[in-house]
């Protein structure tokens, strides 16, 4: 395989077999589906308890109270706003103004420019532009991250524009948003160039995974993209909204292609914007479920984020973000670890 680009050293022998053999042991483990979703049944049902079992005394309410970062949250330009229908602009002030009301520290802002409405490289690079001229009005409470739209003739140039140029720590990419079919080779290699790009220039990325309309990967696309991570050890990689907002189980093969040394667990972190928000009402039974599928994969892993962007007067805010977590059955211990975690792991390495 070809060595990333700007990394001034050839691909030997060794290296290629290294990266072929995991990606062939990665689609081995794509079949363990099956099982996994027998292991959630199961658990499923444990969870629901024995009915005849004394009530269980009434927990102690956890503690919330704000947050070391949030690493997910947006701005956007009047002008994108204006391409969705929506009301814009969305401001780094009204971020801060309510990162304040939740008490968080920092925050990651990830540009939207990897949207597909857009109409062109030139309007990609304007977005990027508009989040790093918002984020410079904040450099001590925001970081900047660019959204790239790996199908645009642009993308990699732009990769090396916003780190040179606009001082950007990292790159948001939104399989949905640029409408990157993770079934179509020639997407995935699109795909493949920019992590190349993104391993050369050391940068984390955050990334939200779901196919062209929004629902979660299929098997082969969950190969395709799987298979991507795995070729690129270097990229540091959050699995934005618990990986797939609308089918946690998928966690489990993240998780389960760590265990078996397919992924690299140093690699991977996840946020748990709007995948917490969308189940907070969900049964207990189901709630369990999703904090021990959090534990298995590693809380300290685990990042707070809230998905801020305000388009709309019912956006979730820092704050209501935060809330949510007390909904959930963590212990103190728990909501602290990810509350006080400051990503610096995924961030920079340390």
């Amino acid at each position: 395989m070809k060595a990333p680009i700007g990394h001034g050293r050839t691909a030997d022998d060794d290296a290629i077999s290294r990266r072929n053999r995991r990606s062939r042991s990665y689609l081995t483990y794509v079949a363990s589906v099956v099982l996994l979703a027998a292991l959630s049944l199961s658990l499923t049902t444990a969870c629901d308890g024995d009915d005849d079992a004394s009530p269980s005394p009434t927990p102690t309410p956890l503690i919330v109270d704000g947050s070391t970062i949030d690493v997910h949250t947006h701005v956007m330009s009047a002008e994108l706003t204006a391409l969705l229908g929506a009301q814009g602009p969305a401001t780094a002030d009204d971020l801060v103004e309510r990162m304040d009301e939740a008490s968080v520290d920092r925050a990651v802002v990830l540009s939207t420019a990897y949207m597909s409405v857009l109409p062109d490289d030139a309007a990609m690079s304007a977005e990027n532009d508009f989040m790093a001229a918002q984020v410079a009005r904040y450099p001590d409470r925001l970081i900047p991250f660019c959204g790239i739209n790996p199908l645009r003739a642009a993308a990699l140039d732009e990769i090396d524009r916003c780190v040179d140029d606009l001082g950007a720590q990292g790159i948001k990419l939104h399989l949905v948003g640029s409408q990157l079919d993770m079934t179509n080779p020639a997407h995935v290699d699109a795909l493949t160039r920019v992590f190349e790009r993104v391993e050369a220039r050391e940068l984390p990325v955050l990334l939200h995974a779901a196919n062209p309309i929004g629902l979660p990967l299929d098997s082969d696309g969950l190969t395709s993209l799987g298979t991507v991570i795995a070729q690129h050890p270097g990229v540091r990689v959050v699995l934005a909204h618990c990986f797939s907002l609308l089918d946690n189980q998928q966690l489990e093969l993240i998780t389960e292609g760590i265990r078996q040394g397919l992924l690299q667990e140093d690699q991977l972190f996840l946020d748990v914007s709007a995948c917490l928000q969308a189940f907070q009402d969900a049964p207990l039974s189901e709630r369990e479920l999703m904090v021990w599928r959090l534990r298995k994969f590693g809380l300290e892993r685990v990042f707070f984020g809230s998905d801020y962007l305000k388009i709309d007067p019912t956006a979730i805010t820092p704050a209501d973000a935060v809330r949510v977590l007390a909904l959930y059955p963590f212990t103190q211990e728990e909501i602290d670890l990810i509350l006080r975690n400051d990503a610096s792991a995924w961030l920079d390495g340390s």
